[in-house]
């Protein structure tokens, strides 16, 4: 089996890291693999069947954050379990400054820390080496949007970085934290490994890369020069298993300590009726459709108002789980900032009014039509769901199941007329906006992220509100232009939200996170996982 690791460190142990290699065993140094194997390893059950990349700057599988969130660290952090915005905390910056006029921040870095597996100690290099990467076009990361608002990022001294940003931002703070864009990489590391850092990442985290096995695990052992103290868990094993059943077993045979759900009530009852303590991540995927504004008879108004009133929220939110989902009326997701349903046309489920808009559009027998569609469980059976609920009002949509890369792939050729989506983003509502409505996101465009609708192009365009809002600096008239916004998306129809559903994770009671919970068996994270620190601790 192809495996990739690590070197022990710089210099001669690069000798060490080739017979560990050829052995097979994780390359860290000796005295840490001792140290290591005196304290308990957690298995993870990862529900994805392999990773595409380890690297932060380009990692978008969700299998891939908590490998790389145990691995790297941002400038700040939100506090552990929590998406409190109001709360960041210093991560690799021990503090920060910010300018009267919001826009040039200065960030005053710890001294001393390490870099994994014998790369120096981590400095104001680094950090400029990061922000550029992301940013550079050349590079390609999918994260480049994430930093379009920084100006200039400048190194003062080893332990001083400035960073300028083109306007204003009220949550400049939040775009730094260790997330996407926001994790700081190796300036060495990356250049001498090149390509091979994507499996072979340098972090100053907890936990250090050890090994990678395709479609089998990767395995994180304990970082003791952690800047805030050494883990508790002796490292950290990633087993790909995509299986909810393999899962399911794997966790009440305890093979595994804590896995990645199944996001369905009976699911939750069953693994809560078995002693396994299962919780929900917040603050949720939205989940909505996008109307194509560019293809008949969607371009027409009336077509999918109707299609919109035709939708019961109720029901999809039933098939979910009530526990685990709420409607959602927003095109914004609810606990993010900025959301609102106050003023907005929310499509409450109404089929008379449906069937009325359809024939007054020209369609009183309806309509039929095809679309693409992913076979994962996260889109095919919303599908599926809207397929009968529209079918009442004689509209017939047809479904040609494809593979769910194939799918992301062919919406971004502008081919479905209805677009079916989820997404869990930055918890700002700028964030949202940005990437789904603004005009510059509209696919095909060179600035293209997920924009399917046209809006802004066709329609109404609510670019100036978006970019008013993003540098408003009053918290109050930011909420009114963000509020403005989404009145406006949901007046011209050209999206249609239905839910918002939290992922389900699971785990033995012997396993500590090492974190408060903000409820009964809730927590709230970007990631949509468990985060394992160095205050994670089991006690089978």
């Amino acid at each position: 089996m192809l495996t990739s690791k690590l070197r022990a460190g710089r210099g001669a142990a690069m000798a060490l890291a080739a017979v560990l290699l050829l052995a097979g065993l994780s390359a860290v140094g000796h005295s840490d693999l001792a140290l290591a194997q005196t304290r308990p390893v957690l298995r993870v059950g990862s529900g994805v069947a392999d990773v595409g990349t380890l690297d932060p700057h380009f990692a978008t599988n969700f299998g891939e954050y908590p490998i790389v969130k145990a691995i790297f660290n941002g400038l700040v952090d939100l506090p552990a379990g929590t998406v409190d915005i109001e709360g960041i905390e210093p991560d690799l910056a021990e503090s920060w400054t910010i300018s009267e006029d919001g826009r040039l921040l200065t960030f005053y870095l710890r001294r001393g820390v390490q870099w994994h597996h014998g790369y120096g100690e981590f400095t104001s290099e680094d950090v400029v080496f990061s922000f550029e990467r992301v940013a550079d076009p050349a590079v390609g990361s999918p994260w480049r949007s994430e930093v379009a608002n920084i100006k200039e990022v400048r190194a003062l001294d080893r332990y001083t970085v400035e960073i300028e940003l083109h306007e204003p931002d009220p949550f400049a703070l939040l775009r730094l934290v260790g997330y996407h864009s926001g994790f700081i990489v190796s300036k060495q590391a990356v250049t001498e490994l090149g390509d091979e850092h994507r499996f072979r990442p340098i972090g100053t985290g907890p936990f250090a890369f050890a090994e990678y096995n395709p479609r089998r695990n990767v395995v994180l052992t304990a970082n003791d020069q952690y800047y805030k103290g050494a883990p508790k868990l002796g490292g950290l094993e990633f087993r790909f298993m995509p299986d909810t059943a393999t899962r399911e077993l794997a966790l009440r045979t305890r093979e595994v300590d804590t896995a990645d759900g199944d996001s369905e009530q009976i699911w939750v009852d069953r693994m809560r009726s078995q002693g396994v303590i299962v919780e929900l991540v917040g603050p949720g995927n939205g989940y909505f459709i996008q109307y194509n504004l560019t293809k008949p008879p969607f371009d027409n108004l009336k077509v999918r108002q109707a299609l919109s009133y035709a939708v019961n929220r109720d029901e999809i939110v039933q098939y979910l789980g009530t526990s685990i989902a709420r409607p959602l009326r927003s095109p914004v997701p609810a606990g993010y900032f900025g959301h609102t349903t106050e003023g907005i046309e929310t499509y409450e489920h109404n089929p008379e009014r449906a069937r009325q808009l359809l024939a007054e559009a020209g369609y009183p027998n309806g309509f039929e039509f095809e679309i693409y569609i992913s076979e994962a469980t996260s889109y095919l059976p919303f599908a599926q769901l809207l397929q009968e609920q529209w079918r009442r009002i004689g509209v017939t949509m047809r479904l040609n199941v494809i593979d769910h890369a194939s799918y992301h792939a062919r919406i971004r050729e502008d081919v479905n007329g209805v677009i079916f989506y989820n997404a869990t983003r930055l918890p700002i509502a700028d964030v949202y906006l940005s990437q789904f409505y603004h005009s510059d996101a509209i696919i095909g465009k060179p600035t293209a992220i997920t924009n399917f609708s046209h809006l802004g192009d066709v329609v109404d365009n609510i670019d100036a509100l978006i970019e008013q809002a993003r540098s408003e600096l009053n918290p109050d008239r930011q909420r009114e232009l963000y509020a403005e916004a989404q009145r406006r998306i949901m007046a011209a129809a050209a999206a249609m939200p239905y839910a918002q559903r939290y992922s389900a994770v699971a785990r033995q009671p012997y396993v500590d996170l090492g974190y408060e919970l903000v409820g009964p068996n809730q927590f709230d994270n970007l990631f949509e996982h468990y985060i394992y620190n160095e205050k994670t601790s089991i006690n089978r």
